[in-house]
C-alpha cells in the first residue's frame, strides 16, 4: 500500500513538473504575511489571563514593539481568543529565537512590573494559564 501512495505521490508531482516546464520563478509582489495565533485558557482561567495580557500591552507600548492588530474574544467555537500580528520584516521573522523585539518588550514589562524576575514570573503565570495554542501563517490576499 505504502508503494502506491509513493508512485502516486510521485506521479502527481511529476505531472506537476512538467505543466510547469516552462514556467519561470516568480516570488510574490511586495507581500504582506500575518501570524495568527489561536488561544484556549484552562477552564475559569480568562480573566486572570485577559488582565494580564493588559499589562503585555503596556509593555509593547512603551517598547515600542508590535501589539496584536486584531485581538478577538472569541464568544463561540473551541477558541477564547485570536490574535493577528503583522509580520513587519515578513517570514524572516521566524528566523529570530530571540528578536530585538522581544529583549525590548521584555525590557519594558520589566519596568511596569518592577523588575526583570516578576516580568519572567507573569510570563510564567500566564503561560500556566493556556490550555493550548495552535499558530497559523497567512499571507494577505
Amino acid at each position: 500500500m505504502k508503494k502506491i501512495i509513493v508512485v502516486v505521490a510521485f506521479a502527481c508531482l511529476t505531472n506537476v513538473c512538467l505543466a510547469q516546464a516552462d514556467a519561470k520563478p516568480k516570488k510574490f509582489d511586495n507581500p504582506k504575511w500575518k501570524q495568527v495565533v489561536h488561544i484556549d485558557f484552562y477552564e475559569g482561567k480568562n480573566e486572570r489571563a485577559f488582565a494580564i495580557i493588559v499589562d503585555f500591552e503596556k509593555a509593547a507600548k512603551k517598547a515600542g514593539t508590535p501589539s496584536p492588530e486584531v485581538a478577538l474574544e472569541m464568544w463561540s467555537g473551541t477558541w477564547d481568543m485570536l490574535l493577528v500580528w503583522s509580520l513587519k520584516g515578513g517570514l524572516e521573522d521566524l528566523n529570530w529565537e530571540t528578536s530585538p523585539d522581544n529583549i525590548a518588550w521584555m525590557k519594558a514589562l520589566g519596568e511596569i512590573v518592577g523588575g526583570e524576575d516578576k516580568a519572567k514570573a507573569l510570563v510564567a503565570e500566564y503561560t500556566s494559564l493556556v490550555s493550548r495554542t495552535d499558530v497559523e501563517w497567512a499571507k494577505v490576499h
